[in-house]
């Protein structure tokens, strides 16, 4: 009998099963991610829609919790994955799958998914993020910003006003730490570049009032103690949020728009909406596999 190895999570399983991989986000060896976190990722219970992958990398004790009525409409790798009730996920791989909430497909097991590519585990961004040491130095202390563009370089504390418009450049810009106000609006240059066009390096604290905008960013921040939060009812368009060190919040009420995502060492997220159209991964197998048929099942070599 001829062996075949259907690779969950990687590959395409029969006619329904697919990893859904968002046009933007976060890239590893094998997907795309939108929320990825070295030891936890949570969605608190409500009406949370997630268009985009979940992994956590840890494999012993990382872990996923799906509260009450969260959808996601993608696959959740992880060593575990809770889910509450009403909580549906389109596809699960893991080790162990609690709780009265559904997975669509699966679970497949977890070690299946480093088994396919060990690179998987790999931390796709920055880490450590390493900030320029004249934030520690530059002048003025505090930079209270109104409106207004802003050109790239070093500065030590950003305090962007209540309903302020900044508009940056293409570059890279460093901060010791940046505070904005509610109802800011930060901004790099073109829609149509990608993440990376416009970087802000943050040593210290990000934090950010409520209602706040940001579109076309790379934000890598080297805090590591507490949390990096974005404020209720802010917007994020086409951002990469790195923070490999420590906890980035997302707060109820904010929409994760163009495929942006959230990396960290552990991602909270409160009841909120992504967008990102879907797209298919390649296939990849595991080694002495082969695909065959297209993306959708993985044989054994010369088999």
């Amino acid at each position: 009998m001829k062996r075949f190895l259907f690779v969950l999570g990687l590959c395409l399983v029969g006619a329904g099963l697919a990893l859904v991989a968002p046009a933007e986000a976060v890239n590893t060896a094998c997907g795309e991610f939108t929320f990825f976190a070295k030891n936890r990722v949570a969605f608190e219970q409500g009406a949370t829609t997630v268009n985009g992958n979940v992994l956590v990398t840890n494999p012993t004790t990382g872990i996923v919790v799906v509260g009450a009525h969260v959808t996601i409409n993608g696959t959740v790798t992880a060593h575990k994955i809770t889910l509450g009730t009403g909580a549906v996920v389109e596809t699960c791989v893991a080790d162990i799958v609690t709780g009265p909430g559904t997975c669509n497909n699966g679970p497949a097991p977890f070690p299946a998914f480093p088994g396919a590519a060990a690179a998987c585990l790999d931390y796709p961004l920055t880490d450590p993020v390493n900030v320029d040491s004249c934030v520690d130095t530059a002048v003025p202390g505090t930079l209270n910003v109104n409106s207004g563009p802003l050109a790239p370089g070093c500065y030590r504390n950003l305090v962007v006003a209540d309903n302020a418009i900044v508009t940056l450049e293409e570059g890279t810009y460093n901060f010791k730490t940046i505070f904005l106000g509610s109802g800011s609006d930060v901004s790099g240059p073109n829609a149509t570049q990608p993440p990376g066009a416009t970087t802000i390096n943050v040593k210290g604290l990000f934090t950010t009032e409520n209602a706040v905008v940001l579109t076309n960013l790379r934000i890598n921040s080297a805090q590591s103690i507490g949390e990096a939060n974005i404020g209720h009812g802010s917007i994020l368009t086409n951002v990469v949020f790195n923070i490999p060190r420590a906890t980035v919040h997302l707060h109820t009420g904010s929409t994760m728009l163009a495929c942006s995502e959230l990396v960290g060492q552990r991602v909270e997220v409160q009841p909120v909406r992504t967008e990102c159209v879907p797209q298919p991964p390649p296939c990849i197998c595991p080694e002495g596999f082969e695909t065959e048929g297209g993306p959708v099942l993985c044989v054994p070599i010369g088999g």
